[in-house]
């Protein structure tokens, strides 16, 4: 499935399904049977990562996101802007650190992005 830009909506290889497929089969051991059902506990789904806040720029190159990753250690979620590149086919995080980051707007001649 593609979106009208021709982005995969997987961005970074992070969809939904694949993290509860890796959970799943992790959690269910190498021995797992195949029509044995598994479930995922509260703790592995809140810790799924959620991707919001999408803006695809002008000229369809790049697409800015917002990640939102559980961080257990400090008992917190944080948002952090990140960039995929089509072009390269990879994604890197534009904003790191302590400060939420959302609401990425790219400006018309794609060069430049804003966010709160």
């Amino acid at each position: 499935m593609r979106l009208n830009s021709g982005i995969s909506p997987n961005l970074c290889g992070q969809t939904i399904g694949f993290t509860i497929l890796t959970i799943v089969t992790l959690r269910g051991g190498l021995l797992m049977k195949k029509n044995e059902k598994t479930y995922l506990s509260i703790e592995e789904i809140i810790s799924l990562p959620t991707l919001s806040g999408t803006n695809i720029s002008d000229n369809g190159k790049n697409v800015a996101f917002v990640k939102k990753p559980a961080n257990w250690k400090d008992n917190k979620y944080r948002n952090h802007v990140w960039i995929y590149e089509k072009e390269k086919g990879q994604c890197y995080p534009l904003t790191t650190g302590e400060i939420d980051s959302t609401y990425p707007l790219w400006s018309p001649d794609s060069r430049n992005i804003a966010y709160l």
